[in-house]
């Protein structure tokens, strides 16, 4: 379970700390915040996918996760859960909502499983 952990961790730090290119003053695009966005994002995913893998095998196993665990997800998780039920309700909400609140739900879901 600690190695698990500490997988998720890794891979988390990794993705937040990659090294990227110096640019001087005046070169490249002007996209830091949303480089900082995509970034998070995927950083936050990728402990997502990573709790959501542990849940199953450890459900499918029989095998309780520890207390730390648990709060831990508990914390990480529930204001995901909260801001993907926001968003969802925000998309169905609108006057023309298509099929645009198929993915937060989805995702709502997982953190609810979660």
């Amino acid at each position: 379970m600690r190695t698990a952990i500490i997988g998720i961790a890794a891979a988390a730090a990794v993705t937040v700390v990659a090294p990227r290119q110096a640019l001087a003053c005046g070169q490249g695009g002007n996209y830091g915040a949303l480089y900082a966005v995509a970034l998070t994002a995927l950083a936050v995913g990728t402990v997502d996918a990573g709790m959501f893998v542990v849940d199953g095998v450890s459900m499918l196993a029989d095998h309780p996760l520890p207390r730390g665990y648990a709060v831990f997800e508990a914390i990480w998780t529930i204001p995901q859960f909260a801001l993907g039920a926001y968003t969802t309700v925000a998309m169905l909400s609108r006057p023309y909502p298509g099929n645009d609140a198929a993915a937060p739900a989805i995702y709502t879901a997982a953190m609810a499983l979660m």
